[in-house]
């Protein structure tokens, strides 16, 4: 359960290869994310919950559903607190995605097994699977089916996409664009998984998973959220990011130093790194396999008899 497209992106992915694992796999997706959208129209059974209040009382007024395995994204005690570890004990085998800085959680030792989705992790009974993306490179497009996809011709392009509620989404857009238009040539795409208000927008797209499109990309400004963030890293892609607040992520830190710009950031100076990014040199893709070896660790777990 949870409010945003992080979770929802890592249970698609990895469900992807539980499959292959387990091809019995009957999977039901709880969220209270409103990119509920997404994994029903994957083909998978969501289960979508308005609110906080409506995810307290799913898992205490009906009982959660019986299940064989119970994975769990973030948040050991449930995103708003509904899962306690009595909760929990009903289900046989019950697993974490224990991401970075998220809070343990009263109910963190009652978890048969944690996965961090990232490289490394020094949480004692904590396993490091490495990021969890949904597609990895080599699925996505060529840059030239890429750009023929989002409509674009030849020249340098920027990629702007990002996922929140529509004010910050707007608010983003409007702060690239402002800049992009100060860059004689450069093009620019905006791209968010949901459509806008107000719209239509026209140089808005709305891809998931984005990472299908972004080899078109000559630079991408994007939020430093987790899926952003790796998606990046794995294509091997120029990229300016803008952290913004969570209450449950560090955006700054995974942003670091230099990299980032903020929402006052004027249109002159974002212009400026802009043209600097533009020119810098691509780094190193970076090997995603997370959801795969997830995937892997968790059907062992599902083939072991259940635990206490």
């Amino acid at each position: 359960m949870g409010g945003g497209l992080g979770h929802l992106t890592r249970a698609m992915a990895i469900l992807r290869h539980l499959h292959a694992e387990l091809p019995d796999l009957a999977p039901l997706l709880v969220t209270s994310s409103p990119y509920a959208h997404l994994p029903i129209r994957a083909g998978i059974p969501t289960l979508r919950l308005p609110g906080a209040l409506e995810s307290r009382r799913f898992a205490f007024d009906p009982p959660l559903p019986a299940a064989d395995l119970l994975v769990v994204d973030t948040f050991a005690d449930g995103a708003h607190g509904e899962l306690t570890a009595e909760r929990l004990q009903a289900f046989p085998r019950r697993a974490l995605i224990a991401r970075e800085h998220a809070p343990e959680g009263r109910a963190w030792p009652v978890y048969h097994l944690r996965l961090a989705p990232h490289d490394e992790d020094p949480r004692p009974g904590v396993e490091a699977v490495g990021p969890v993306l949904l597609r990895q490179p080599e699925e996505a497009l060529a840059p030239q089916q890429a750009r023929l996809a989002l409509g674009m011709g030849p020249g340098p392009l920027v990629v702007a996409m990002h996922a929140g509620d529509d004010g910050e989404i707007m608010g983003f857009f409007d702060q690239v664009t402002a800049a992009v238009g100060l860059l004689p040539g450069v093009q620019l795409v905006l791209l968010t998984p949901l459509p806008l208000p107000g719209g239509p927008w026209p140089d808005v797209r709305h891809v998931h998973p984005a990472m299908e499109v972004l080899p078109a990309a000559d630079l991408i400004l994007c939020g430093a959220g987790y899926n952003s963030y790796w998606e990046t890293r794995a294509l091997g892609k120029r990229v300016l990011l803008r952290p913004f607040g969570r209450s449950h992520d560090k955006q700054e830190a995974r942003a670091g130093d230099g990299a980032a710009f903020t929402a006052l950031t004027g249109p002159d100076e974002l212009a400026a790194r802009i043209q600097a990014a533009l020119g810098a040199e691509a780094p190193a893709a970076v090997r995603c396999d997370g959801a795969r070896l997830a995937a892997s660790r968790l059907a062992t777990l599902v083939k072991r008899p259940p635990a206490c």
